[in-house]
């Protein structure tokens, strides 16, 4: 379940209330001195660890009235426990304050690259091969198609590439081809351009 719009345990939303997200502190305090044959006391919100032997320990002293007068006995301090769950970040948040990672849900880094989540996640996108951006949202240059796996070819002119381009070639001035690697020497065509030609 995610929290959203509140605060709970010192994250603010998207803190995720799953065990999987979940950060388990133990924090190991002494109780209040009294009888060795007696149930320990511990402090408020803590409990007596029940491990045999280290419960508790005989190394305190203690006061009490018997027989109308305050006496000092030998007792023991038990040994005592609080446990606190912190929420972590759920899936796609990163962060103490578990921002959302690039990409929006569902699409985290455009579904082409893995955010670095977590409560010490930085929210930054690794990338897959041939993306790039900040949500891995674009082709790196040179690169074309939805994948970004087919690289452009062209030698002497511009590739059409990015996610839309087909990796056609818009070839310079003087040369054609499809690949722009044909130059143009003469006019051959008689004042008509090669189709591949600018």
């Amino acid at each position: 379940m995610i929290q959203k719009g509140t605060e709970r345990e010192g994250l603010s939303a998207n803190a995720c209330d799953v065990p999987e997200n979940h950060i388990t502190a133990n924090f190991l305090l002494k109780g209040q001195c009294g009888s060795c044959d007696q149930p320990p006391v511990c402090p408020q919100g803590t409990t007596p660890v029940e491990l045999p032997g280290q419960d508790r320990t005989p190394d305190c002293s203690y006061k009490e009235y018997q027989y109308q007068q305050r006496v000092t006995l030998s007792g023991c301090k038990p040994n005592c426990t609080r446990v606190t769950v912190l929420l972590g970040c759920c899936s796609g948040y990163f962060g103490p304050g578990c921002e959302m990672c690039p990409g929006g849900p569902g699409a985290w880094c455009s579904g082409s690259g893995i955010c670095q989540d977590g409560l010490n996640g930085t929210g930054e996108c690794l990338c897959q091969e041939g993306f790039q951006g900040t949500a891995c949202e674009s082709c790196e240059a040179g690169r074309y198609g939805p994948t970004c796996k087919l690289e452009c070819r062209c030698v002497n002119g511009k590739c059409r590439d990015g996610l839309a381009g087909n990796g056609s070639c818009d070839c310079n001035k003087g040369w054609s081809g499809a690949d722009c690697d044909v130059e143009i020497v003469s006019d051959t065509c008689n004042g008509t351009c090669h189709p591949h030609a600018k």
